[in-house]
């Protein structure tokens, strides 16, 4: 207990005597408190900056290495003591600072690396989106403006060709009305043979038109005749086709009729037969007039006419 209350003294008397303002603030704070521990971390917290470098861990391994020098009781010794353990503290201090300060300059250059690549890569996709988007928009850009150029070049051609058509038509009449008035100067013998040639010239050319247009009409009426008997051979051949069908429905119904028949008269043929061995073998008190006229009808049937077969009934296909 001694030697910790002369620590304590010591480093008091080094802290306070040396500084006139922190002696009076330190002393101030010192008296509010019993316990020198208590005191002596008020001290440090009030203290400058080069005092408050020593953290509790510092201040345990000062205290401890002081204590451990019982047998010098020079205060010069203390305060010696005192001033390498700070100043051991104030390096480690300097040292971890340095060292956390890397740490985190270190961190903060790779958090502003991995921010500038993510804001790079951003800009990036955001440039090629704009690129994309302008790409899209000028080849719309050069459709639309494309089809204006094409409108008004139609436009503007079309206009130069009405233009065309006036200025010849005005040079035809102009043509023609010089062409009048030099004629009416001229001979009338040779503007007779002008006339003439004219009409010649012209007779020419409306023979030629007219062996075109002889031409034109028929390779029209060859194809159009083409085609009219292409559809008639078409319906013929429908026509034919429906009247075969009609041909062999009928003549399957003939058939049947025939087969019918011959079927009713080999029936009526076997019932005569039964009624003549009928007759033969039985009293003719027992003969009925019905059955006697159907044996007379038998009798007959061979010289019968066979009747027309009608097709009345048959529809139309």
């Amino acid at each position: 207990m001694a030697s910790e209350e002369r620590f304590y003294q010591a480093f008091h008397k080094y802290v306070l005597d040396d500084n006139p303002v922190r002696r009076s603030v330190s002393a101030r704070s010192i008296r509010k408190f019993r316990d020198p521990h208590e005191a002596l971390e008020k001290i440090l917290n009030k203290t400058t900056l080069t005092t408050q470098r020593a953290t509790h861990g510092n201040i345990i391994t000062l205290g401890g290495d002081m204590l451990s020098k019982n047998n010098d009781d020079n205060l010069e010794g203390f305060e010696r003591s005192v001033q390498e353990a700070v100043d051991a503290a104030e390096v480690r201090a300097t040292r971890e600072l340095k060292a956390a300060l890397t740490r985190l300059r270190n961190q903060k250059d790779e958090e502003r690396r991995c921010a500038l690549q993510k804001q790079k890569e951003y800009a990036e996709r955001l440039a090629q989106r704009i690129s994309d988007q302008r790409d899209r928009a000028e080849e719309e850009r050069m459709k639309d403006l494309t089809v204006k150029l094409n409108q008004e070049k139609q436009e503007e051609l079309h206009q130069q060709w009405k233009e065309a058509e006036k200025v010849k038509e005005r040079a035809i009449e102009k043509a023609c009305t010089e062409l009048r008035l030099e004629l009416e100067k001229v001979h009338e013998a040779e503007k007779d043979d002008a006339v003439e040639e004219a009409l010649k010239q012209a007779n020419i050319e409306f023979d030629h038109r007219e062996q075109e247009t002889i031409k034109t009409t028929r390779a029209i009426c060859a194809a159009e005749e083409s085609v009219r008997v292409a559809q008639q051979e078409a319906k013929h051949a429908d026509h034919v086709e429906r009247l075969n069908k009609r041909y062999e429905i009928l003549q399957d119904k003939c058939r049947r009729e025939t087969e019918f028949r011959m079927k009713v008269e080999k029936d009526f043929t076997a019932m005569q037969d039964d009624y003549r061995r009928f007759l033969d073998y039985t009293d003719g008190q027992f003969h009925s007039d019905y059955l006697m006229r159907l044996r007379n009808l038998g009798v007959m049937l061979p010289g019968r006419r066979v009747n027309r077969i009608s097709y009345e009934d048959i529809k139309e296909l």
